[in-house]
């Protein structure tokens, strides 16, 4: 802890790494998070040789595509966890604020990978179909693929709410849209064999829809953090109401901003204190106990009011 002044203003900083991690994540999650990222990378490796060797043995063209869809899918992760892996690094002299941005870039960037998947999804049209021969086994090995995905996508997105993590959720929306396409190469497969080819354009336009819109959701909260716009105002009134119930504080005034999983708070405080020693011990406390009570705060800056 250092105390400085700026004009009228007493500023106390954490010039130490916070308690919990540069990530803002405990270690329990990020084993979470760790667990999540390897069992969605051996899923979508198993699903692409799944798909392709039996798409080889059957003489499937739709399980090849399915096939290269799912490979598609392993680099996604990669990137993901790469990206994650980066955001966590210490914080340098360089970038004394850390690199936890490149989580919200990562998930920006995934968000467009699950915009590009819809798109593809909805131009692919008649060529999702059982060309190739192997009909009943097709069908057997996608229905197989889709349950794989389906538990692969409760899993991650289980792990990704209990770790904080918008990179999670969006590889776990990764999952959900290999699955879903799955299904709209089955039913709009189905529907042609049916001389019924406007209920496959419809089967393919509504899972496009629910793909794009969970794409411009973690699009819209990745794009927040990256200009630093304010957290929540829930976890804002928190703070103030902490920060108030303290000794010597008869009022509070909070500026937050977005970043990686978690944020940044400037604290204002308006206390009875008047020596410099005092305030330089409350307002060391108050960073300290902040930062420690709540784990997606990285810093905790504290000003006079």
């Amino acid at each position: 802890m250092f105390l400085s002044f700026n004009g009228d203003f007493v500023v106390v900083k954490n010039t130490k790494n916070i308690s919990c991690n540069d990530g803002v994540f405990t270690m329990n999650e990020r084993k979470i998070e760790r667990r999540a990222f390897i069992i969605s990378f051996c899923g979508n490796v198993l699903l692409f040789l799944l798909k392709l060797i039996a798409g080889i043995i059957i003489g499937s063209a739709l399980l090849k595509a399915d096939a290269v869809h799912s490979l598609t899918d392993v680099a996604v992760t990669v990137i993901s966890f790469s990206g994650d892996l980066l955001s966590k690094r210490k914080k340098t002299s360089k970038f004394p604020f850390g690199y936890v941005k490149i989580a919200n870039f990562t998930a920006l960037l995934s968000a467009f990978a699950l915009i590009f998947t819809a798109v593809m999804l909805f131009l692919s049209g008649e060529s999702q179909n059982f060309s190739g021969g192997g009909e009943l086994a097709t069908v057997l090995v996608c229905v197989l693929a889709v349950i794989i995905k389906q538990i692969l996508f409760f899993v991650v997105l289980k792990s990704a709410k209990a770790a904080r993590s918008e990179i999670l959720k969006a590889d776990a929306w990764h999952h959900q849209a290999d699955s879903l396409s799955s299904v709209a190469a089955l039913v709009g497969s189905l529907f042609i064999a049916a001389t019924f080819e406007a209920g496959e354009f419809i089967c393919r336009l509504i899972i496009s829809f629910l793909i794009i819109f969970v794409a411009v959701k973690i699009f819209i909260s990745a794009f927040l953090s990256l200009v630093d716009y304010r957290a929540n105002k829930e976890i804002e009134l928190k703070i103030c109401d902490f920060v108030a119930a303290k000794n010597n504080v008869t009022k509070v005034f909070i500026k937050t901003r977005r970043a990686g999983n978690g944020c940044f708070v400037v604290i204002y405080v308006q206390s009875t204190v008047n020596s410099v020693l005092e305030l330089k011990a409350l307002f060391s406390e108050i960073s300290k106990e902040v930062e420690a009570r709540f784990p997606y705060v990285y810093e905790a800056e504290v000003t006079i009011l």
